[in-house]
Order: C-alpha cells, then sequence, then structure tokens
C-alpha cells in the first residue's frame, strides 16, 4: 500500500475519466518514496518508485493513493505491468504539461491568469478546447480526452500531435519531454511538496474529442488531404512508369514512422499468437524487432531501456546475450546522426530495411497469420483484402452480392410461365409483374 498522509477523495473521477476499468490494460503510479540519493557529482536526489496496476482495479487503487505526496500517473494504458511504450496498448489523450514557473516573466503568475493565456493561444489557433484542465500546483495540465481510446497502431501519428500542442504553448513553459505515450502527470488529489499545494481540477467538461478531429484541426494535413496527395502521387507514379519505364521511384516511399511502428506490432503480435517464438528465431526477431522500434522514431537509448520489454514478448524466460544487440545499435545511433549507406545506387539509412517476402520467408508466417497482421503480408493477401475492401463499399452504395442478384433474375425465377405467356410475349409487353391480367382482345368478326 502506498505511504499516505491523509485519506481523501479528491481526483478520484478524473483519472475515471479516460482510463475506464471496464477495459483491459495496466497502468502505472510513480511515487516518491521520501529517502534520497547521491549521484556520480555527489549531487543528491529523491528516490521514486513505480507500481502497476490492473484497470479493474483502478477505482480502489486511486482511493489508496489519494492525499500522499508527490505522485504521478500514467495517461495512457499498457498490455503488461509497466509503462514502457514497447507494451502500449491504447491512446486515451493527449496533453500538455505548462511548466510556467520556468518562464521569468510568468513565475509569479495565478493559474487562473495563465489558463486564460493559453486558452487565448489555443482558440487563435482553431484548436478543440482541452476538456480537462489540473492545475498541478507549480504549472497546468491541459488534456484533451477522448470519447473512446485508439489503438497503438495511431501511436506515430499521436506524437505528431504532441509535437504539435507543445510548440504551440511553447512559450508558456510547456514541457517538451511529455511527448512520449509512458509520460506520468501529476495525480489528482495529491501534494505537491515544491509548491505545497494540492493538485486539483480547475475546469472539467464531458465534452471529449475525437482524436482525428484534434490530429485534423493541428496537423498540417487531415486524413482526406493524405488520400487525396497519395491519388495525385500514384497518377504521377504511372505517368513517370509509362515514360521512362523505371519502377524504382521515388513516389512509391510511405511515412516510414507508421510503416515501421506497425511492423513491430506486427511481430509483437506473431509473439502473441505463437505463444512465443521457437530457440532458432528468437535473436533473429529480437533483432528486427529493435529495428523497426528505432525506424518508428525512439532513440537508441529509449530502445536500451526498453529491451527488456521487447524480450518479455518473445520468451520471459529468455535471457540473451545483449552484445548481439551491438551492430544494430550502432546502425540505430548512426541512423539518428543523419547518416546513409549507398545501397543500389540509392542513399539509405544505415538500419535493416526488410521486405515484407523476406519477413515472411524468414518466420515462416502462414496466410492464416497474415490475416490478423497490419502490414507483414503477401500479395496474395493484399488482394484478398482489396477484394474485400471493394465488396464492402459495394454493399454501402446498395449493391447486392452477385449470387443473390442472379437468383433475383428472370432466367432464374421465370416469371412468363407463372403468367402463362411465352418469354419473348413477356418482354415485348413490357416486363410485367406476377399479378398482372394479361387483356383480352375480342375476335373481329
Amino acid at each position: 500500500m502506498a505511504p499516505s498522509q491523509l485519506k481523501l477523495d479528491l481526483g478520484f473521477n478524473e483519472a475515471l475519466n479516460y482510463l475506464s476499468p471496464e477495459r483491459f490494460g495496466f497502468c502505472s503510479i510513480l511515487y516518491d518514496t521520501g529517502e534520497r540519493g547521491v549521484d556520480e557529482k555527489g549531487r543528491s536526489y529523491p528516490i521514486k518508485r513505480q507500481r502497476s496496476y490492473k484497470l479493474s482495479d483502478l477505482e480502489a487503487t486511486l482511493q489508496g493513493w489519494s492525499g500522499t505526496t508527490d505522485t504521478w500517473l500514467t495517461q495512457n494504458s499498457f498490455y503488461k505491468p509497466n509503462r514502457r511504450t514497447v507494451n502500449l496498448k491504447a491512446l486515451h489523450m493527449n496533453y500538455v504539461d505548462l511548466d510556467y514557473y520556468k518562464v521569468d516573466q510568468y513565475k509569479r503568475s495565478s493559474p487562473d491568469a495563465m489558463l486564460t493565456k493559453a486558452l487565448r493561444i489555443i482558440e487563435k489557433a482553431k484548436l478543440p478546447l482541452p476538456n480537462v484542465i489540473v492545475d498541478s500546483g507549480r504549472g497546468l495540465q491541459l488534456k484533451w480526452c477522448y470519447p473512446k481510446p485508439i489503438r497503438e497502431e495511431a501511436l506515430p501519428r499521436w506524437r505528431r500531435v504532441q509535437q504539435q500542442l507543445i510548440s504551440l504553448l511553447a512559450p508558456l513553459g510547456a514541457d517538451i519531454c511529455c511527448k512520449d505515450p509512458s509520460r506520468v502527470l501529476r495525480l489528482v488529489g495529491t501534494f505537491n511538496s515544491k509548491s505545497r499545494s494540492m493538485t486539483t481540477v480547475l475546469h472539467e467538461t464531458t465534452n471529449k474529442v475525437p482524436f482525428d478531429t484534434l490530429a485534423d484541426a493541428i496537423l498540417p494535413f487531415t486524413r482526406a488531404d493524405l488520400a487525396q496527395l497519395r491519388k495525385q502521387r500514384a497518377g504521377q507514379m504511372e505517368l513517370v512508369h509509362s515514360e521512362s519505364g523505371n519502377s524504382n521511384s521515388n513516389l512509391k516511399k510511405k511515412t516510414k514512422g507508421t510503416l515501421n511502428w506497425s511492423r513491430y506490432l506486427d511481430l509483437r503480435d506473431l509473439c502473441t499468437m505463437r505463444q512465443g517464438i521457437t530457440k532458432g528465431r528468437r535473436m533473429k526477431i529480437l533483432m528486427y524487432m529493435t529495428n523497426f522500434y528505432c525506424l518508428a522514431g525512439n532513440h537508441p537509448d529509449q530502445v536500451r531501456g526498453e529491451i527488456n520489454g521487447i524480450i518479455n514478448w518473445i520468451d520471459p524466460h529468455w535471457l540473451p546475450d545483449p552484445n548481439q544487440l551491438t551492430t544494430v545499435y550502432e546502425k540505430a545511433e548512426a541512423h539518428f546522426r543523419g547518416e546513409t549507406v549507398l545501397w543500389n545506387d540509392e542513399q539509405r539509412t544505415p538500419l535493416y530495411t526488410p521486405t515484407n517476402e523476406t519477413l515472411i520467408n524468414e518466420f515462416g508466417i502462414t496466410p492464416d497469420e497474415e490475416k490478423r497482421l497490419r502490414t507483414i503480408i503477401s500479395k496474395e493477401e493484399v488482394c484478398r483484402r482489396n477484394t474485400a475492401a471493394k465488396q464492402a463499399a459495394r454493399r454501402a452504395e446498395g449493391m447486392i452480392p452477385r449470387d443473390e442478384y442472379e437468383q433475383r433474375s428472370a432466367s432464374n425465377q421465370k416469371p412468363w410461365k407463372q403468367l402463362g405467356i411465352s418469354r419473348a410475349t413477356w418482354y415485348r409487353k413490357g416486363k410485367p409483374k406476377v399479378g398482372f391480367k394479361m387483356r383480352q382482345v375480342c375476335p373481329v368478326i
């Protein structure tokens, strides 16, 4: 149990508004133990510890931590009892932590005055207003909570939104470190020892903002813009191919961050589907997962800190030799320095960029497994998904399946027989419906 000073219920509902106990997952609480340590330079620092809890136990957990001193909570949920990005399950909000006390001109400003300044900047940028605003003691937490959490696939786009929000509010002291989903913010209903005040909610509404609405408002391109841009590039690519016959056009390239994050998630899901990876393929899949994790925009230092989380997905009982990943780390550091290598007369990243076919063959991915993956799929699976998507689009437009169409056809139902006339007469009479009384023609005398 957490070391408590007071038993209060303040902030109880605030966390439950985005971390729903009805969903599977874990959240983590970071707290100050009250002990001090000394670093290499002889400087004293507070010793902090972390505990993780199931979302289903969140209600009781928050009651237990309410009233403690210097306590922080994750804002997103994870598959496993820690807050490593490699275990991210869902994203529940975008947030900005305004440390305005670090800005000289705002050191003595009140929370209400800083809130007014922040809202003016947000309104001027024509963005949705945050639906939760928290006074953390010496700063403000601005939160854009979603009606429904978004899945981990959206992490690259989520990060771009975070970057834009932080840049927008940088003049007010926005914390530039709040770019990752594992960030913790002070828990409402707990005390801040530095400001000697309680973390409280200043403003809260039920008008939650969908992630796509916020992303479309703040990013340079909306989803519709990107779809149109892809169509234009596809048309340009076809034109280049027809004129030059070059199949290696740069127009084929896609956004690498999203692609590589999806590939990391695919390999992570493959480990789950197989309940672990066989001994002969463990090191290979670890190398590729680490590689794609770096290509998705994660710094090598962050990867080193989370490598145990990746290993845990492959086999919790496996202890690989860390020296075997030295090459991947070196390539990742070169990648983040902006270095490139020449490959097939083209400058590319030093990290590995295998094709889908290579990964499918390397790990023996079956067609049934491909159906549950995002991007590591064969051409046959691509065709199957395209066919299914086109069929769904036709159904949405009101078109009926071919079998049903043929069953309803005149050739199959033969309505002329039920009318007692020939097929030619039925067509000549304008395809009368069953039940139509044929007009009797009186003979001429």
